[in-house]
């Protein structure tokens, strides 16, 4: 075995771990990957001296002498000045053209990645450092980790001589999050029972879970950016090397060298280096810059790791070296915020909310607050359990995520900033129907009421699932026609003003038309749903029609 050979085998290695991780586009299955590298391991360790710096054996190198240790950047990681609307975008073109006699478009846009700035240096092509942003003067070494990252190349594609440097962000992919938060409940289960056992009597399989739950942790992580984050802190490579990190590279620095003619030119150069890089889009105009922010915005619960903006560059190198820097940030960059996705607020209360299937959610009421451009009031609580694990308490500071047309949901409790009037909140024994009691079907974390389907307020709700365009769509059955009509006050004679006027507002026309397709549907009712569902269905119907035409009459 020569050093030929072993050169093969890493580059078949690394060109699928490229395909894999970068293009989307695997080249071999898992198991023949597993197969080659297994192979090259058992090479390395016959072979002490054809180990090579950019194997893919050498990703995960466990706790370095080093770790952490502080670094001054070679050049400045600046940060960007930010802007909330075209009108400061358009100020922003006209103060920068008065720096310079040089077109200010074409200008970039891109969308701005909720991740952690991160520098690699790479020496003759070989990766040998990776620095976070820390102040943008001083980083600190996290070379053992980054290099777990199976997006980051070990050995850039193309050979450059001499240093280079390239900069990006680190990011956790948003299903991947999600996946690596139910684990952390998962690991809390676990850590508990382990916890309880008697030491003398475990295992030493178990001994060694105990341990690895304690060292790695297992509390949630409030967003992907937190979780990036802190499996970027990990002093074991071991740890992060279980983490689903990735890099979306934007800068290539080549620091004895010119600078390449664009950004645009820099980031398709970063590509064939073997790098993932951000969707770039080169405007010619301001009209042509708020149309891609606008898709970038509509678009943001699409991507596959958080965003919060988008960020606009001038594309010239020349222009971008004459406008410079400030005391803080590029001139020729400027950041374009979104409306912030999570922002903190107190938690007024915790109420209750029956289902048509009789299940129970707690809905958290909340002190309004704009989360992604929308007012918050009300956020899902999921269920008793929920409340318990995130120790929510009524009075609580709290942090409310909103992501698209997904319902907000309170991510965690700020415990640092409880009062002494937070109280803890229990589940009260009776539903809101008062009627039935509320019960913990076999192993459900979501409460019922016992009566099911006969509770009125589950019924009430089935019945207004039934007519809306999730169930039958039907005409005119909208939920105030149910709640007005379904009303036990509809059959006394002293109705206040508004409960007659809600009455009221229900034309002939509109009943008669009711009526049809109540009766149509009562015939459907049973070959959609459950017998038994169906028979109270048409209790309901008919109670209705009968509340209808008597109203008629």
């Amino acid at each position: 075995m020569n050093s030929k050979d072993v050169n093969n085998l890493i580059e078949k290695l690394t060109a699928a771990e490229h395909a894999y991780y970068v293009l989307n586009k695997p080249i071999m299955s898992d198991g023949e990957y597993d197969k080659l590298f297994n192979e090259l391991k058992k090479i390395e360790l016959e072979n002490p001296d054809l180990v090579f710096a950019y194997s893919p054996t050498q990703r995960v190198t466990g706790t370095p002498d080093n770790v952490f240790e502080q670094i001054t950047h070679k050049q400045r990681m600046y940060s960007l000045d930010n802007s909330e609307s075209i009108q400061d975008i358009t100020k922003w073109i006209e103060k920068i053209e008065k720096l310079t006699d040089n077109k200010i478009f074409p200008l970039t846009v891109e969308p701005k990645i909720d991740g952690l700035a991160i520098s690699l240096i790479y020496k003759d092509g070989l990766l040998v450092k990776g620095l976070t942003r820390g102040d943008g003067f001083v980083g600190e070494d996290v070379t053992h980790n980054i290099k777990t990252i199976m997006n980051i190349p070990l050995k850039l594609k193309q050979n450059i001589e001499g240093e280079v440097e390239v900069r990006g962000e680190i990011f956790m992919p948003t299903e991947s999050f999600e996946q690596l938060n139910n684990q952390k409940i998962n690991d809390q289960k676990m850590l508990s029972q382990l916890s309880q056992l008697d030491k003398k009597e475990m295992t030493a399989e178990q001994v060694k879970e105990l341990r690895e739950l304690r060292n790695e942790g297992t509390s949630e992580f409030i967003n992907a950016r937190n979780a990036a984050a802190g499996s970027l802190r990990q002093k074991d490579s071991n740890i992060t090397a279980k983490r689903d990190l990735r890099l979306l590279a934007y800068q290539l620095i080549e620091h004895d060298r010119q600078a390449i003619d664009s950004y645009s030119d820099q980031i398709a150069l970063l590509k064939d280096l073997g790098f993932s890089t951000n969707e770039v889009t080169v405007t010619k105009d301001i009209k042509n810059v708020e149309s891609e922010l606008n898709r970038i915005e509509e678009n943001r619960n699409n991507y596959n790791y958080q965003i919060d903006g988008a960020v606009l560059k001038v594309n010239s190198s020349i222009t971008q070296d004459e406008l410079g820097f400030t005391s803080k940030a590029p001139r020729w960059a400027i950041a374009f915020k979104f409306s912030a996705e999570e922002q903190t607020t107190q938690l007024l209360d915790i109420k209750l909310q029956v289902g048509r299937t009789g299940a129970i959610t707690p809905v958290a009421v909340l002190k309004p607050v704009n989360v992604g451009g929308a007012l918050v009031s009300f956020a899902t609580l999921h269920n008793p359990d929920e409340i318990k694990r995130k120790d929510l308490r009524i009075n609580d500071y709290v942090i409310v995520r909103r992501a698209g047309d997904v319902i907000p949901e309170v991510v965690s409790s700020i415990p640092e900033r409880r009062e002494s009037s937070s109280k803890i909140w229990s589940l009260q024994k009776k539903c809101l129907c008062e009627e039935y009691s509320i019960e913990f079907v076999n192993d459900e974390k979501v409460p019922r009421c016992a009566g099911k389907e006969k509770c009125k307020i589950a019924s009430k709700e089935a019945l207004i699932f039934f007519g809306s365009k999730s169930g039958l769509d039907i005409d005119g059955l909208g939920r105030e026609t149910v709640e007005t009509l379904l009303n036990e006050k509809i059959k006394e004679t002293n109705l206040n003003k508004s409960e007659n006027q809600k009455i009221e507002n229900i034309s002939d026309k509109n009943i008669n038309k009711l009526i049809k397709e109540l009766e149509k549907e009562m015939k459907n009712a049973a070959k959609i749903l459950e017998f038994e569902k169906a028979a109270l269905l048409r209790d309901q119907i008919t109670e209705l029609r009968k509340n209808l035409i008597d109203k008629r009459n």
